[in-house]
């Protein structure tokens, strides 16, 4: 997870953008790479040492994930999740 602070020239000056804003997808598993079988995209909450930033986060779907739960995925990626039932935080 890079957690920086993006910018875009919107013509006139450099304006703050986020990684979603841009069309980025964090893909769980498989250290990052693709997954032949992601599971649907669903909204993230991350809270850093350097604000809060939303993302769009991809968990996968093949049989590498087959016995693992969203939390263990998480977990596995270094990330606490805020609950243990459908996390998005």
């Amino acid at each position: 997870f890079v957690a920086e602070e993006f910018k875009v020239w919107n013509g006139e000056f450099w304006d703050r953008t986020t990684l979603t804003s841009l069309g980025s997808i964090f893909q769980l598993g498989h250290h990052g790479a693709p997954c032949v079988h992601p599971a649907p995209t669903r909204n993230m909450t991350v809270i850093h040492v350097n604000g809060i930033h939303e993302l769009k986060v991809r968990s996968c779907g093949c049989r590498v994930a087959e016995d693992l739960s969203n939390v263990d995925e998480l977990m596995r990626n270094g990330w606490y999740p805020a609950t243990s039932t459908d996390p998005s935080t």
